[in-house]
């Protein structure tokens, strides 16, 4: 590998970094970047997006996140920790530190960081941080994180008298620089401020984009052994490829998984459409073959083991619009509306371009939410079970609004801040 980007945050950081998974990994390509890590702030939003969009681009992607300290105002959005998992138990040693923080938000980072297992890389640049873990965890798969654009030299300097390792990481916010007008309005909505009054200090550094192998050369060029050591962590990071969606897209998926829902459906099939059924037939059987890949048998009879206990208990179960026109969640009950009747057709659930992992949900009334969770646990194990935080969608026309509010600007005045807004962007 050429050159990575360990450090990289996309729109799901809300305020700092202000493109996609998709442009993220576009911009890596063109760059001639081999291998990127999506570490947005404090959550894992992002993931199966940034895999799906790795694969279509030829990129090694790595998991990760970033943790900023609850206690170090200034570290908020910048990350006071980074944690990259090297294989798929990593994945689920982060899943279970983010879940505990944000449950216990006021959390010592440095608690949180010392219960991780060598299946974890841990990068910061905050050498007290890395001395309290280095006490628990010795110096293996710690790292002080030297950022492109700062005065690294000390750091570096310290680190090696500490025993450490450095690592040079450009601290990702944008795909490109052009988009820095853009982050300095998404950082007044957020912290509803001015436009005027965003401090360019707040905003990514004059190095914190997309750098190609030339631009990350020219940041370290007094300590190239930074970037090699980040080639050696990204070439040590397989959960990405292990776990990308698109893989597990062309996989044989769980076998037994796959045979129960195939005579599930062929059986309830068989109940609900009786002497129609050969007319239903040929759509169910393409329906069964599309979701019978990755994960999504397994998903499926989750998904209908949650609605059944939902009615069991008496609690309202809603299905998310993906089920909504598959014959398949008919027959499991996902889907209270006969699609072939009602003129549905399946696409947003089975095709040929959705990822392996299912895009659907339920919706579960928030009365029930605990016993819900109770349930999973019994079901799946409790390790495998995580309250993730609430990521809010952001519709585009409430943004303007607040963009506009924020830069104290009259409704007539909007049109020069949807000028500011990239041609591409969804609003989200």
């Amino acid at each position: 590998m050429a050159t990575v980007h360990l450090h990289v945050h996309s729109w799901f950081s809300f305020g700092r970094g202000t493109a996609s998974p998709e442009a993220l990994c576009l911009a890596a390509a063109r760059q001639g970047v081999e291998s990127i890590a999506l570490t947005d702030l404090g959550g894992l939003y992002g993931i199966p997006e940034f895999l799906a969009a790795a694969h279509r681009h030829g990129i090694h992607p790595i998991v990760g996140a970033a943790l900023p300290d609850p206690d170090l105002p200034r570290s908020v959005g910048s990350g006071r920790a980074l944690v990259l998992a090297r294989d798929p138990t990593g994945w689920a040693e982060i899943s279970r530190l983010l879940t505990r923080r944000h449950a216990s938000p006021r959390l010592p980072l440095t608690a949180l960081l010392e219960e991780l297992s060598e299946h974890v890389w841990i990068l910061s640049p905050d050498l007290s941080l890395l001395k309290a873990v280095r006490r628990v965890r010795g110096t293996a798969w710690l790292l002080a994180e030297l950022r492109a654009g700062t005065r690294w030299e000390g750091l570096a300097e310290q680190a090696r008298g500490l025993g450490l390792g450095v690592v040079g990481t450009a601290g990702v916010q944008l795909s490109d620089p052009s988009e820095r007008p853009f982050q300095r309005l998404l950082l007044a909505v957020r912290e509803k401020r001015p436009f005027a009054r965003v401090a360019r200090w707040e905003l990514a550094s004059e190095r914190g984009w997309m750098l190609d192998d030339g631009g990350m050369r020219a940041a370290f060029s007094r300590l190239p052994e930074a970037l090699d050591t980040a080639v050696e962590v990204a070439r040590d990071c397989r959960c990405g490829a292990e776990l990308d969606s698109n893989s597990l897209a062309a996989g044989p998926g769980n076998d037994a998984a796959t045979r129960e829902l195939d005579d599930r459906v062929r059986t309830l099939a068989a109940r609900r459409y009786g002497d129609a059924l050969p007319d239903v037939l040929p759509r169910l059987e393409r329906e069964l073959r599309l979701l019978s890949r990755g994960s999504r048998p397994e998903s499926l009879l989750l998904l209908s083991e949650a609605a059944a206990w939902g009615r069991q208990e008496g609690r309202a179960v809603f299905p998310s619009a993906e089920l909504t026109g598959s014959v398949v969640a008919w027959c499991l009950d996902l889907t209270p509306v006969e699609p072939v009747a009602a003129g549905l057709q399946p696409e947003a659930l089975c095709n040929d371009a959705v990822d392996g992992v299912l895009q659907a949900d339920l919706l579960i009334a928030d009365s029930a939410r605990s016993g819900f969770v109770r349930f999973l646990q019994q079901r799946v194990g409790e390790d495998r079970v995580a309250r993730p935080a609430r990521f809010v969608r952001w519709g585009l026309h409430d943004a303007v609004r607040d963009i506009a509010r924020s830069a104290a600007l009259r409704p007539s005045e909007c049109e020069r801040v949807l000028r500011q807004l990239p041609a591409d962007w969804r609003g989200e």
